[in-house]
């Protein structure tokens, strides 16, 4: 997932609040940094005004990428010069670490970044945060009230809360492999011989993680604990070359969704058996695992596409497809519930 608009607030008060800020006056720095720490997110637009499957494929690219690290300081640099006629390469300087700092945090967490967009929409995203991380939200507030109680120049705590947000990055980062061999063993340890390796920050202390493993045909989600053993909390069959799941992957949504999933995998409901002339309906539920956290269990947001099939060897045909949350459900009922449906996984 994203880091949360409030951490990156304070990210950017705590990079206002030191030496880059010198030379603005204290307000104008602050309003400066504040929106050049968020404005990469302004693509949230697209939600309301594209929907949200153009949202989740187009969410953290153009306005996470290079080329936005290149626009957005000069722009909110010149329209904060064009107010208040303040020295112009402070303003970028300022909007530039802002921004920088967006995308950095962005690209440690699940759901990460497209530095490359729109010329290559590959994503990066090292999955060592999660989206809230309070130990950074700790962090980044130090300029806000430390200097009070320590008697200490803001610009110094400041440039202390930036340097030990960057030595939490890198325990972070090296917690992140340790539970990566966590992962390994736990699914080893149960029968399975993980090919890839997946490792994510769960909403909780860092001693706890969100593993995935798979061999390819079966995928282990693992609860992964630093501080005691791990175990594999759920199997799941990958089950990408069901015909049902590769009906809904030939559309243009499924093959988008394709390209943008990390962990993907796919389950068949059957709703309804073919009767008579009448076609039988089947639900495709496209998940991608990194979000599923094996601690709460909660389910991953799914996207999910109605087919229809009858007896006689038509192909699938799509119907249409929709998203699915924890909060709205999937309204499928429970597997099994037809009795000749085709809903097996297939290897």
């Amino acid at each position: 997932m994203a880091v949360d608009n409030f951490t990156l607030t304070l990210m950017g008060l705590a990079v206002a609040l030191g030496r880059p800020g010198r030379g603005l006056p204290r307000r104008l720095a602050l309003v400066t940094a504040v929106i050049a720490a968020n404005l990469p997110d302004v693509d949230l637009l697209v939600f309301l005004i594209r929907g949200q499957t153009e949202f989740v494929f187009r969410h953290a690219t153009v306005t996470h990428s290079v080329f936005a690290l290149a626009v957005l300081p000069l722009g909110v640099g010149a329209i904060a010069w064009l107010f208040t006629r303040a020295s112009f390469p402070r303003l970028a300087g300022l909007s530039l670490l802002c921004v920088a700092g967006h995308l950095g945090l962005d690209a440690l967490g699940a759901w990460g970044i497209a530095p490359l967009a729109p010329i290559l929409d590959v994503r990066l995203g090292l999955g060592w945060l999660y989206s809230t991380d309070f130990v950074l939200l700790g962090l980044f507030s130090l300029p806000l009230w430390a200097p009070r109680v320590a008697g200490v120049a803001q610009d110094r705590v400041a440039t202390l809360a930036m340097a030990l947000a960057a030595c939490w990055v890198a325990v972070m980062g090296g917690l992140h492999a340790l539970a990566e061999g966590r992962t390994r063993a736990a699914a080893a340890a149960a029968g399975l011989e993980p090919r890839d390796v997946e490792v994510f920050a769960s909403p909780f202390l860092p001693l706890f993680w969100n593993g995935l493993a798979s061999d390819g045909e079966h995928l282990a989600q693992v609860r992964v604990t630093l501080a005691g053993a791990s175990e594999v909390g759920a199997l799941h069959h990958v089950n990408m070359l069901h015909p049902a799941v590769q009906a809904a992957l030939g559309t243009e949504v499924g093959a988008r969704w394709m390209r943008w999933a990390r962990v993907p995998a796919a389950q068949v409901v059957c709703l309804t058996d073919p009767v008579g002339d009448a076609p039988g309906k089947v639900a495709v539920r496209l998940s991608d695992r990194r979000f599923a956290d094996p601690w709460m269990e909660s389910p991953a947001g799914t996207l999910r596409f109605e087919l229809e099939y009858d007896r006689r060897g038509r192909p699938f045909r799509v119907l249409g497809h929709a998203w699915a949350t924890a909060w709205t459900g999937t309204g499928d009922p429970e597997p099994g519930g037809c009795k000749d449906a085709p809903t097996a996984a297939r290897r």
